[in-house]
């Protein structure tokens, strides 16, 4: 089924595909991992930030992220323990609704002040789809490489 299809920006902001003055669709993962990861998930104490359609959602499942909580640490084993748990628990709806049979995701410790998240994601059909996503504490951004 096909979602609209959504993509990044040159400012590393979300933005919805048009082709010919008309909505793109797309038959992949992107848009579902890319608000899955990009989307701040309610912490429980305020919605600054949070995905705005939760409260429309009627599912009592958190949506989005917590990769953001990581912007205010260092890169230490501990945070980037805490990004693939993050990662794993954004991304977990796909398993349970049976649109991804499995989901690695491995962090690579590119400098000290990045790292990488590479994601493979298979299929009930047994294809892989491969994400690249990454957190810089220096310039404090989180954002998508290759989607």
């Amino acid at each position: 089924m096909a979602d609209l299809q959504l993509y990044i920006d040159d400012d590393f902001c979300l933005d919805i595909a048009l082709d010919d003055n008309d909505f793109s669709t797309d038959n992949s993962l992107t848009t579902s991992v890319l608000l899955s990861l990009l989307s701040y998930r309610f912490d429980g104490i305020t919605k600054l930030n949070s995905w705005f359609a939760e409260d429309v959602l009627l599912t009592d499942i958190p949506q989005g992220s917590r990769l953001y909580k990581l912007l205010d640490e260092n890169n230490t084993s501990s945070a980037r323990n805490r990004a693939k748990q993050y990662v794993n628990e954004a991304l977990q709806w796909l398993i349970d609704d049976n649109i991804a049979n499995d989901i690695n995701v491995d962090i690579i410790n590119e400098s000290k002040n990045k790292i990488l998240i590479n994601i493979v994601i298979t299929r009930p059909s047994e294809t892989d789809e491969n994400y690249s996503f990454f957190i810089n504490w220096e310039s404090q951004q989180l954002g998508a490489l290759n989607v």
